[in-house]
């Protein structure tokens, strides 16, 4: 079965407080017959319902059935934040809300509030994206605390697995800059060995989330 649709819906019990998870397939058969299947009713004793954890949880049960999600033909018709986070991890789209909630919080007097004072992002420092989304990550807890609702919808959307996973990867670029922007040693012998090991780190592993996928195509081209 090459292709098929995936309804997921989580629900809690009201008087145990258990979670759930319904798993439904439905699917075109080759004689473009409409078959809908089932899958059954799993308890959700995860530790979380981030988007990484919701999308393992649901990828382990498609494997039972001997189904796999393709990431490069997969549409998401879900506009539910964390849905969104799960099935459609875009770095752009996270790098683009991060941007809007640091320009905004900078802006408010709230900001005093938080550990340490947001970094706006840059176009003339080509670390610019790492400086401000590694100060995000750093603060990201403290921030739902201070943000209005407009605010908090772009909040809502940004996968904090995703945006951990995009600061790790880039920490080596920054290392890299900050190494051969060094003034008082020659650099000029290791321009060849970073860019190689730079290219190494953009190696697109099969566990990576998309959104990393993404973003390791790019700079590794």
């Amino acid at each position: 079965m090459d292709s098929f649709c995936v309804t997921v819906d989580f629900w809690t019990e009201s008087y145990t407080g258990l979670s759930y998870c319904g798993l439904s397939l439905n699917h075109i058969d080759p004689t473009f017959y409409s078959q809908s299947f089932l899958l059954g009713c799993f308890p959700y004793e995860m530790e979380n319902k981030r988007a990484l954890t919701i999308r393992s949880f649901v990828e382990d049960i498609l494997n039972d059935f001997g189904l796999k999600l393709n990431e490069e033909k997969l549409i998401m018709s879900d506009n539910e934040p964390t849905m969104k986070c799960t099935f459609n991890l875009n770095s752009q789209e996270l790098f683009v809300d991060v941007k809007q909630i640091v320009s905004s919080v900078r802006q408010m007097h709230k900001q005093r509030n938080l550990s340490k004072k947001l970094v706006l992002y840059s176009d003339t420092r080509f670390s610019g994206a790492y400086a401000m989304l590694v100060v995000f990550q750093d603060v990201y807890d403290e921030l739902g605390k201070i943000l209005d609702s407009k605010l908090l919808t772009a909040y809502s959307r940004i996968d904090e697995d995703l945006l951990r996973d995009i600061c790790e990867f880039l920490l080596p670029f920054d290392t890299a800059i900050h190494t051969l922007s060094d003034s008082k040693r020659p650099t000029l012998h290791r321009v060849v060995p970073l860019k190689q090991f730079l290219i190494n780190k953009c190696n697109i592993n099969n566990d990576d989330k998309e959104g990393l996928k993404q973003l390791k195509a790019l700079l590794g081209k």
